[in-house]
């Protein structure tokens, strides 16, 4: 999605900037990427997660949108405030703007512009960071304890990667146990009767996963 705004934010600064372009730039650009769904119409798309279904965007209003910017008073307003979340959250405005202003210009970062800068922070941090991801996955979209829509539930697992996680470890061998470890746990499962071949550990734990 940086790319999309790098565009995004260069169209922005053209005067004469319109959607049909900025359509037109982000397919001649990205076309030939697997995540990415030429412009239909006013719409494109992109796929942001490991499902196979991609997000649609509208473009109406984009670039008109992103010119739009907090005037310089009204930060200052924010900036002055004892809150120190309000401060915090302007600070990388701030330093655009000194940036701006050092190559010759007055005018706000565009919203694209800004949004890739926090962007960058957040990743920045997060880098700085040890990571830990709790995924919840909903039972239904309608918020009801009594019912667990299956479509619903494959869609998130699909989404967070857990079926191509669950693959990699099954590829990788995470988990090795003797034979003699696994017949204690899971002897229970041999079939009755006992096929006669099964003569040794090995033998008794194919029977099991056989079974």
């Amino acid at each position: 999605s940086s790319g999309i705004n790098a565009e995004y934010g260069d169209q922005s600064r053209v005067d004469s900037g319109e959607e049909k372009s900025f359509s037109k730039k982000i397919k001649d650009v990205h076309t030939n990427h697997p995540n990415f769904l030429s412009p239909e119409g006013s719409y494109f798309g992109i796929k942001h997660y490991a499902g196979q279904q991609k997000v649609l965007y509208n473009i109406t209003g984009f670039v008109a949108q992103n010119r739009e910017s907090v005037s310089e008073d009204t930060l200052q307003v924010f900036r002055r405030s004892p809150n120190p979340i309000l401060t915090r959250f302007l600070s990388s405005n701030k330093k655009e703007l000194a940036i701006g202003e050092k190559r010759g210009r007055k005018k706000q970062p565009t919203t694209a512009k800004s949004y890739v800068t926090d962007l960058r922070v957040i990743i920045d941090l997060m880098a700085r960071c040890d990571r830990y991801y709790i995924g919840c996955i909903r039972p239904n979209t309608e918020n009801d304890p009594q019912f667990f829509d299956l479509d619903c539930v494959s869609r998130q697992i699909n989404a967070l990667g857990c079926d191509v996680l669950v693959e990699a470890y099954l590829h990788g061998f995470s988990v090795r146990i003797t034979f003699q470890d696994f017949l204690k746990k899971y002897g229970r499962l041999l079939p009755e009767p006992r096929p006669p071949n099964c003569t040794t550990d090995v033998s008794l734990c194919n029977a099991i996963l056989s079974s």
